[in-house]
């Protein structure tokens, strides 16, 4: 038997009589036969565990201070939160801040700045921030309310991509947003084609430049909108065909983007 085999068997063995033992999982100290913990530890350690997550999610959404913050931490680990469980708690609750704050349209500036100064006090790094994709949506959304807000700071796509597979229709109209490679999916549900390019969204209309052709759909023309796992589909009426836009790089703002314009137009 190898010396990691050994080791293996002698901390089951130590854990089995542990167990019988009844040794607390939270305190350490005897709880009797077969007893895995003492009521009352379990109960303050997730009380701690509980409190610190809504004060550090409310910090989060700027309804708390930093000292509140402190306060639970330093309960939490005298309740037996331990300090990698209390870190996960932390992200947790940045995650679950954002996802309510990221809800509606667009995030205003004001709570992008809560998230930015939650992340700076507690020192979360980008990977931790990121790991659910949490942080690349906020930065997407903040891009959402600039298209929103400031139409006139948006960078010229123009210059960005080179030529434009269209010509814009007036001088009021404007590219907001241009996808390099999306799918499409276009026909009845007893036909359907596919095809890939790229995908122009101005304040107007959606234009689809692909290798078999060539397709766009006005934005006042659009009946219904439906997101799908990544990107949206469009029905402009009973008699023209379904568009479903597949975007290789985030469908989730490829739906906002397209409520965001509609609502807009």
């Amino acid at each position: 038997m190898t010396a990691h085999r050994v080791w293996a068997r002698l901390f089951s063995i130590l854990a089995v009589k542990r167990q019988e033992l009844g040794i607390c999982k939270y305190c350490g100290l005897r709880a009797g036969r077969l007893r895995g913990q003492h009521g009352e530890c379990e109960s303050r350690y997730t009380e701690a565990l509980r409190s610190l997550l809504s004060t550090a999610t409310r910090l989060a959404l700027g309804r708390a201070s930093a000292d509140e913050l402190r306060l639970r931490l330093s309960l939490a680990g005298e309740s037996f939160v331990s300090g990698d469980e209390a870190r996960e708690a932390l992200i947790e609750a940045y995650e679950d801040a954002a996802c309510r704050l990221l809800a509606g349209d667009w995030i205003s500036a004001e709570n992008e700045s809560f998230l930015a100064s939650y992340v700076a006090e507690l020192n979360l790094s980008d990977a931790e921030c990121n790991r659910n994709g949490t942080q690349e949506r906020i930065r997407m959304s903040a891009q959402l309310r600039q298209i929103a807000t400031e139409p006139a700071t948006l960078n010229d796509w123009r210059s960005t991509l080179g030529s434009l597979p269209l010509r814009l229709s007036d001088p009021d109209e404007r590219v907001v947003w241009a996808f390099r490679t999306v799918r499409v999916e276009f026909g009845s549900t007893q036909m359907r084609e596919s095809d890939s390019g790229r995908l122009v969204m101005t304040n107007r209309r959606l234009y689809f430049a692909g290798r078999e052709g060539s397709h766009q759909s006005t934005l006042g023309r659009i009946h219904t909108l439906r997101r799908e796992y990544d990107g949206f589909a469009i029905h402009t009426g009973a008699s023209a065909k379904a568009y479903s836009f597949r975007s290789d790089v985030n469908g989730w703002f490829a739906w906002k983007l397209i409520n965001l314009l509609v609502k807009m137009k």
